[in-house]
């Protein structure tokens, strides 16, 4: 079991969880019936643009992610 305890171990997994289900939702799932979906949430932390399509976003957290 790996244990995620520094501050940047976390906000890698943040990211990781983001894209996973950004994923999720260009196949057409939901990530909640309430509250913002993960895509809008990806925008606001990458700064990337309100109408920036979702692979865009995809291809910006994999950047992130490296």
């Amino acid at each position: 079991m790996t244990v995620l305890n520094t501050p940047e171990q976390i906000a890698l997994f943040r990211i990781a969880a983001l894209k996973a289900a950004v994923k999720l939702e260009l196949m057409g799932l939901r990530r909640s019936s309430r509250g913002r979906s993960a895509t809008a949430i990806a925008r606001d932390e990458l700064g990337l643009r309100k109408s920036a399509p979702r692979t865009e976003v995809l291809a910006a957290l994999e950047a992130a992610l490296r």
